[in-house]
């Protein structure tokens, strides 16, 4: 049997995809439970019921990204392009590193509860507003980048772009793309906008 420490971890990882593969319904406690090699006693020792063990997959990826695209934000080194670049590639990094996470949050978040649920939309509405300040930014800095577009829009596009990479983009194997070339692509797709 593994550590206590590392149980935690354990049924993070193995709740991500059982409920990603299955459903956050088709998949009981006790199912978790037995993936991890342990009882249903030390699920509720670590989470108050399923619905937190689906609030705790939401924290594995929301308060770090949210952080990054801060720091990026912020950052007066860079111009409103160069954020739009780091903002791609850091979801990029989020789809190829955490994918399980994202298609299970992206899927599944509906079964939270009402308040629960607000906490994740306020994460989302706080990723897009900051977004969108890198949006304005561009717009700010060349008249001619999304000309006459809603920056809430254009920032919602960029987002879904690179989330949508959840669905199809594959690290490794045979038919895999690297995450830099699609950063590189998406990039040329908007400037061909801008």
């Amino acid at each position: 049997m593994q550590p206590k420490k590392d149980n935690y971890r354990k049924i993070i990882q193995v709740a991500t995809k059982l409920m990603g593969a299955e459903g956050y319904h088709a998949i009981s406690i006790q199912t978790i439970a037995d993936a991890v090699g342990v009882t249903k006693g030390t699920i509720f020792h670590y989470f108050k019921n399923k619905e937190g063990i689906l609030l705790a997959i939401l924290d594995e990826i929301a308060p770090s990204a949210m952080k990054k695209l801060g720091a990026i934000v912020e950052n007066e080194k860079l111009n409103g392009v160069e954020k739009l670049e780091a903002v791609i590639r850091l979801d990029l990094d989020l789809v190829t590193k955490k994918s399980n996470f994202l298609k299970l949050l992206l899927s599944e978040s509906r079964h939270l509860s009402n308040k629960n649920r607000r906490i994740y939309q306020h994460y989302q509405r706080k990723y897009v507003d900051l977004t969108e300040d890198i949006v304005k930014q561009v717009q700010r800095e060349h008249r001619n980048y999304f000309k006459q577009m809603n920056p809430r829009i254009v920032a919602q596009a960029v987002l879904g772009m690179c989330l949508w990479a959840t669905m199809w983009l594959r690290v490794g194997g045979k038919k895999s793309i690297a995450e830099d070339d699609v950063a590189n692509h998406f990039m040329r797709i908007l400037r061909e906008k801008l």
